[in-house]
C-alpha cells in the first residue's frame, strides 16, 4: 500500500487541503478466499428468540474454520443484543454458521443465545494520521471497497474505487 502523488513527510500548512491517491496492491488470486482480519459486518439473519438483520463482529480469532469474535447488533430501535459468536466459516464463500450468547437485552440475569447464519464482509481499513512532533493532531480511517461476488451483497456504494484486475 502506498499514497501516489504525495510524498510520506509532506508537510501541509493550516487549512491547506490536498489530494492523493491511495493504492493497495495485491498478489493474484487473493481474492479467491477471506483471510485475517476478519472483523467485519455479517448480513443474515439470527434465529432464536429474536430474528433479525446482523450487525458486527470484532476480535475475531480463526482457527482453521473455526471462529470467534465479539458479536454487536441492534434490532429494531431498541434492543441491542452484545455477546460471543462462536462457530464456522467457509473462508470461500465467506459463509458464517453458529451461535451468538450474551446477557438478554430484556431480562436481567438471563443468558440469550440465538442461532446465527449469514456472510461476513471484512472491514478492509488504513489509518492516516496527522502529527506535530510528539503531538496527534488528527486522523481518518479510510475504508477501502473492492467487490466480494459472493454471498447476498449489494452493489456498493458509489466510490472513485478502481479494482484493476
Amino acid at each position: 500500500m502506498w499514497l501516489k502523488g504525495i510524498d510520506r513527510r509532506t508537510w501541509l500548512k493550516p487549512g491547506e487541503q490536498r489530494p492523493f491517491e491511495l493504492v493497495v496492491e495485491a498478489a493474484p488470486g487473493v481474492d479467491e478466499e477471506l483471510g485475517p482480519p476478519l472483523d467485519g459486518d455479517l448480513y443474515g439473519s439470527l434465529h432464536g428468540v429474536y430474528d433479525g438483520d446482523l450487525g458486527s463482529l470484532g476480535e475475531t480469532v480463526l482457527s482453521g474454520s473455526r471462529l470467534v469474535g465479539r458479536f454487536s447488533t441492534l434490532l429494531g430501535d431498541k434492543l441491542t443484543i452484545v455477546g460471543w459468536f462462536e462457530g464456522e466459516i467457509d473462508l470461500r464463500a465467506g459463509e458464517v454458521w453458529g451461535v451468538v450468547a450474551g446477557p438478554h437485552p430484556e431480562k436481567a440475569g438471563e443468558e440469550i443465545k440465538l442461532e446465527l447464519k449469514g456472510w461476513l464482509r471484512p472491514w478492509r481499513r488504513v489509518d492516516a494520521s496527522q502529527w506535530a512532533g510528539t503531538q496527534l493532531i488528527d486522523e481518518v480511517t479510510l475504508q477501502v471497497q473492492a467487490p466480494w461476488q459472493r454471498g447476498p451483497f449489494g452493489k456498493l456504494p458509489p466510490t472513485d474505487t478502481l479494482v484493476v484486475p
